[in-house]
């Protein structure tokens, strides 16, 4: 870490020496101290809303003894619409089969591999739109959370390793903690308690009375001995870029070339097709004999076996699961060039477009012969509605005569179909034999074509192999239709020689919830003769209308590969739970292993990828693979698709005490040498990718294993100006495995600490690429920022000494104070419109009172007013902006839409505790100024209780507190604090700058009311955010080992996320939307609010960082490369954004602080963003306050 840092803000953070590792004497924890317990639900009123739009799962009767959670780690397995948690090390995912790892290490944050281009806002050359100019900017993501077999995949629980029970139900999260959280598998019998620790290496396990069962994914051998476990893949979570064609004649000879704005690495995955106009053929993939690619993949050169080359001819594109060029129906309307044996021109085909859709949809089928009796059918869907992506549309499509069995929506994805730009047209690919095809199409939650019952009677299309276009006439829906049976058919796996399937008879509730769309639970009984009766028992989280919405495919792994019909329920095969959740399925089976997959008509398949190659397998009978009996186990494991033929990954699983293993389709179960159950704990270790078969290399770790964290706390307390924060691991365990004598703790440090480690012991390398400590406790001190929010008096004489810049601030100070239409907004606009307004006006007043200008009483008063009505004092803002207590969740609710019309992603997702830190940060910031000069305000009736419930919704410190969660969107391990709440997604932070106002304004709030363990709750967190945010939003000299390139050149992130841990992009518009423009908003968002301790982060070191694409924004034609674009795209980036950017920029030298002057005082309030002033900006550029 750089001096600097030491010389601007001094939070130099400690690990004492182990003989200290408690918190000092004396010092009162502030843990044990809430702000309040008061209920304010009689002050406010209550609103169950989200008790049906987003209830908690998997939470048990947690909700009774606290506040949830909304922005844990685990808060991504408790929320409607679940993600992987990130533990740090590992990534994790939960079902009722069990917890999936795989792991997260740090040499991803920087691997080019990695490094995912998002060009869609990089200008193009002049001329060649296809050849994008990188030098001017790039939006981008660091891909982290897939395997090193498949970089830019995302981690979905079908990489790694799977630890669970039989039979068991859905897990429950039992508690949780600020590090941790624990879940309880239970199935009737005994039980597995998953202690989730972050930093912990060794995922470990705690059994009773119940035998492991492990499913390694893509296993290879267990201990050097080969074996096998499926080894499903995922679609890459990278975005695909896009394509352009040219085409040239010569000599009766036609050449295609494909230009890509994004790299190819595997010719196979390039189509094309060409021939005569209006017989432009079906698609070839690529080879050597016709392809061959130049310019680093970005080229593809294709010579095709096309005869009689003469007149126009049709030709288009196709890079498999990326794009179609051109995009849309590219048999209607192929690229084309003119062709003579003189000479040659280029043209691009105008057909006549299509008449929009007057109707729901049209569709427009068409067929394209391949050879071998089968035809490319392909089909256009035009909407009078957009569709915002292309996952919201099912396509069923097979031949008429297997219609009845096998009518399956499938979920369109890359591989399968493309978007147009405007979303109002989707097509479909796919690859059927000639004849007569029968269709249907869903819209997800709209309609369905044909209306009715389209299983009996769908569309139908003949591919007659003759190549030639069938016209049909558009069929448009118009009503969602009611969903039909169909004809009974045979039992998927039964034989004449297999005993009569037994009806299923009633089925009962399930015993526990089900999280998932659907939960699955196969078991197989003997009946004798080489079968088996296999049982599948499926669980919905949302009920079945009746048995027949359900299809399931079954057979043996001999025999699917030729066979696997999706069959409709009948009374026969299945039976239904009275609540419609809870589904039996049977059928008759040769013994060995049966593979299936379900299908939930109109909805979903199961598995959701490619069912019909990868589909889910279970052992029913037959032999397994016995393995010796030991207390370890190396799992090696293939990477997904064998990308890594000379290595493996691999895992060591440790047990406390001897196992015997045997091996099947269902996995590695485990039981005890001495028999019975297993009662006893089992820990699950990567250890790195290495040599095929070096087993002695994944010995690693072993001198750390047997012991473990377990609900460790997070204390902290403040003595004078110092802070401390104490990580207490609660170490448990022992020695089982006899490598680990000293019972030493291994906990993996994230990049920030590793410095504050290293000066009081040793790091460890370990697999994961982040180093390790060991201790059974950290302590951490950190020297504490101040609280006041008030300009800094110092800097303020300064200016005062200088009449040219003192009356520059004073013209702002006036020009802003004409501006302010806080009155007005106060009403009108959403808790972060005014929540920034009513900040601009707060920053102004204390401006004014530091300069001594006459302006800061009539703000006050303006800002009394608006914050009465926020606080509802004034109770007169419209429903939809009332605060009101939520105790679904516990917190503060603000429902930011129509009460009639719920929208729970109104308002940048509030009602669903997104951003909550950022909307009341700014309105602890107004009333941190606001109660300081008028306390007497504060402490009339009711108002200290409305004031204090803000505060106790983000910072509350305390379990203790019965209505509010633990400081909502802090990571204790990680320092900073995520936006996300219980949104659907993967966690993500962006604008680090407004987690740290809230804490100053949380710090300044418990100043102005006297209340000290506010005032050290807001200093403590407002310092490690700090601390985190000049670690992983900027790049300084002493972090850019941790960055991709393109962050390096660029000097900030965008968003901090935890599927791609670094973002360059924005979620929101920014005028212009072109690079190199949009650099400033970039780094703007990362600025915004300019506050009295913004100096403490935006110092010379990052000004310098970000000093070119500032530049480069603001005057875009100076940005490497600009020369090579159209003029045109190259306007000036939004002046407010500008501001920003620049006032960043000005720590970097004199004269970038006289650029960034000039530049913002020819601007009006009113052209800089929303939440700061003229003043404000000034004042920062003048004196860093």
């Amino acid at each position: 870490m750089s001096g600097s840092w030491g010389l601007v803000f001094g939070l130099v953070v400690c690990l004492l020496p182990l003989t200290r590792a408690a918190l000092p004497a004396g010092c009162s924890i502030l843990e044990d101290q809430p702000f309040s317990n008061e209920d304010v639900s009689g002050i406010f009123g209550v609103n169950r809303i989200l008790q049906t739009e987003a209830p908690p799962q998997r939470v048990g009767n947690l909700r009774a003894q606290g506040p949830l959670p909304t922005g844990h780690f685990a808060t991504n397995q408790i929320k409607p619409h679940t993600a992987p948690m990130r533990l740090f090390p590992y990534s994790a995912v939960l079902s009722r089969e069990g917890i999936t790892y795989d792991a997260y290490t740090l040499d991803r944050w920087n691997a080019t591999e990695r490094s995912d281009e998002m060009l869609q806002q990089t200008p193009s050359r002049v001329g060649a739109p296809w050849d994008k100019v990188r030098s001017v900017g790039t939006n981008m993501k660091q891909m982290v959370s897939g395997p090193d077999g498949a970089p830019k995949a995302g981690f979905t629980g079908k990489s790694g390793v799977r630890v669970g029970i039989e039979g068991s139900d859905e897990p429950v999260m039992t508690s949780v903690g600020q590090l941790y959280a624990n879940f309880l598998f239970t199935n009737g019998q005994g039980s597995m308690e998953v202690p989730l620790v972050r930093g912990a290496p060794f995922l470990t396990h705690i059994f009773t009375a119940a035998d492991p069962v492990l499913e390694p994914y893509c296993l290879s051998a267990i201990n050097g001995v080969a074996t096998n476990f499926r080894c499903p893949s995922e679609i890459l979570a990278a975005d695909g870029g896009s394509g352009f064609g040219e085409a040239t004649c010569s000599g009766g000879q036609l050449q295609l070339t494909l230009h890509t704005t994004k790299a190819l690495d595997d010719l196979t995955k390039v189509q094309w097709a060409a021939g005569p106009a209006g017989a432009v053929g079906h698609m070839h993939s690529c080879n050597t004999a016709t392809c061959r690619m130049t310019d680093d993949g970005r080229t593809v050169h294709v010579t095709p076996t096309v005869q009689n080359v003469g007149g126009t001819m049709a030709y288009a594109f196709n890079v498999i699961g990326r794009f179609l060029v051109p995009p849309g129906d590219w048999v209607a309307n192929p690229l084309t060039v003119t062709c003579s044996r003189k000479r040659e021109a280029e043209t691009r085909l105008q057909p006549q477009p299509r008449a929009p859709c007057a109707e729901q949809v049209c569709l427009y089928p068409s067929c394209q012969p391949i050879g071998g009796g089968l035809q490319q059918f392909q089909l256009t869907m035009d909407f009078n509605i957009a569709v915002p992506y292309m996952e919201q549309i099912q396509v069923a499509v097979d031949s008429a005569s297997l219609w009845d069995m096998t009518h399956v929506m499938l979920t369109c994805n890359p591989l399968r179909c493309t978007l147009s730009p405007d979303g109002l047209t989707v097509t479909y690919t796919d690859t059927v034999r000639e004849g007569q095809l029968a269709y249907a199409i869903n819209r997800i939650g709209f309609f369905v074509s044909p209306v009715g019952f389209w299983i009996d009677s769908p569309h139908y299309f003949t591919c007659d192999g003759s190549g030639s276009q069938t016209t049909t006439r558009p069929t448009v829906a118009t009503t969602r239709p009611t969903v039909a049976t169909t004809t009974t058919r045979p039992t998927a796996g039964t034989t004449a020689t297999a005993p009569p399937v037994v009806n299923p008879g009633p089925v009962s509730t399930g015993g526990s919830t089900c999280a998932d769309q659907i939960c699955r639970s196969p078991s197989c009984t003997d009946i004798g003769g080489g079968f088996q009766r296999f049982t599948l028992v499926l669980q919905f989280n949302e009920p079945l209308s009746g048995i027949n919405e359900i299809q399931v495919a079954a057979n043996s792994e001999d025999a699917w590969d030729n066979f696997h019909p999706m069959v409709t329920c009948t009374s026969d095969t299945c039976s239904l739970s009275a609540d419609g959740k809870t589904l039996q399925y049977v059928s008759n089976v040769p013994e060995g292993v049966v593979h299936y997959a379900i299908h939930r008509l109109g909805k979903f398949v199961d598995p959701p990828l490619s069912w019909d190659t990868q589909p889910y397998q279970y052992q029913c009978g037959g032999a397994s693979t016995p393995m010796s009996a030991d207390r370890s186990f190396v799992l090696e494991l293939e990477e997904p698709g064998n990308k890594l033929s000379h290595r493996t990954r691999k895992f060591v699983a440790y047990f406390s005490e001897e196992m015997t293993l045997s091996v099947d389709a269902n996995g590695a179960k485990f039981s005890p040498s001495r028999g019975g159950k297993f009662t006893g704990s089992m820990q699950l270790a990567y250890v790195g990718s290495t040599a095929r078969g070096d087993l002695a290399g994944a010995r690693v770790l072993d001198n750390y294993a047997g012991v473990y964290p377990y609900q460790p706390d997070v204390t902290s307390c403040v003595s004078g100006n110092t802070g401390y924060i104490n990580f207490r691991w609660n170490k448990r365990g022992g020695d089982f495995f006899g490598s680990n004598p000293a019972e030493n703790l291994l906990m993996i440090a994230v990049p920030h600490q590793e410095e504050l480690l290293a000066a009081h012991g040793t790091l460890v390398s370990t697999p994961f690429t982040f180093k390790g400590f060991v201790g059974d406790e950290w302590l951490m001190e950190e020297p504490l920022p101040p609280a006041g929010m008030d300009p800094d008096p110092v800097a303020v004489s300064q200016i005062r000494n200088d009449p040219a810049k003192l009356q520059v601030i004073l013209d702002a100070i006036q020009t802003d104070s004409s501006s302010v239409t806080l009155d007005n907004l106060c009403s009108l606009s959403n808790s972060y419109g005014v929540g920034k307004d009513i900040a601009m006006v707060t920053r102004l007043a204390s401006i004014s009172r530091a300069f001594g200008t006459s302006h800061y009483p009539q703000l006050d008063e303006k800002i009394r007013r608006c914050l009465e009505k926020w606080l509802r004092i004034d109770d007169s803002l419209s429903a939809a902006n009332r605060l009101e207590y939520d105790p679904v969740w516990g917190g503060l609710f603000i429902g930011s839409s129509d009460p009639g019309n719920f929208d729970p992603h109104a308002n940048f997702g509030f009602p669903l505790y997104s951003d909550h830190h950022f909307h009341l940060g700014y309105f602890l910031y107004a009333l941190g100024y606001y109660v300081k000069y008028h306390r007497s305000w504060a402490h009339t009736g009711d108002r200290l209780a409305r004031i204090v419930s803000l505060a106790r919704d983000v910072g509350n410190p305390s379990p203790l507190d019965p209505h509010f969660p633990v400081v909502r969107h802090k990571d204790w391990y990680l320092g900073m604090s995520w936006a996300t709440g219980i949104v659907g997604g993967a966690r993500q932070a962006e604008s680090s700058t407004e987690a740290i106002n809230c804490y100053h304004g949380l710090a300044a709030l418990g100043e102005a009311l006297g209340d000290d363990v506010m005032t050290q709750v807001g200093q403590l967190t407002l310092a490690t955010e700090i601390r985190s945010v000049r670690h992983y939003w900027h790049v300084r000299d002493y972090n850019r080992h941790i960055f991709p390139e393109y962050i390096k050149t660029y000097g900030t992130i965008g968003q901090f996320a935890e599927d791609a841990i670094f973002y360059y992009t924005l979620n929101w518009p920014c005028w212009p939307y072109e690079f190199p423009m949009r650099h400033a908003c970039l780094v703007g968002i990362q600025v915004i609010p300019i506050i009295s301790v913004s100096n403490l982060y935006m110092d010379q070191e990052w000004g310098r960082a970000v000093q070119n694409v500032c530049n480069w924004a603001v005057n875009p034609w100076s940005a490497p490369g600009a020369g090579d674009i159209d003029p045109s795209i190259l306007q000036p980036v939004q002046k407010g954004w500008g501001a920003f950017c620049l006032a960043a920029a000005s720590k970097a030298d004199a004269a970038a602080q006289t650029t960034a002057a000039d530049y913002v005082r020819q601007l009006t309030t009113n052209e800089l963003v929303g939440g700061t002033g003229l003043a404000s900006t000034l004042l920062f550029i003048y004196g860093s306050t």
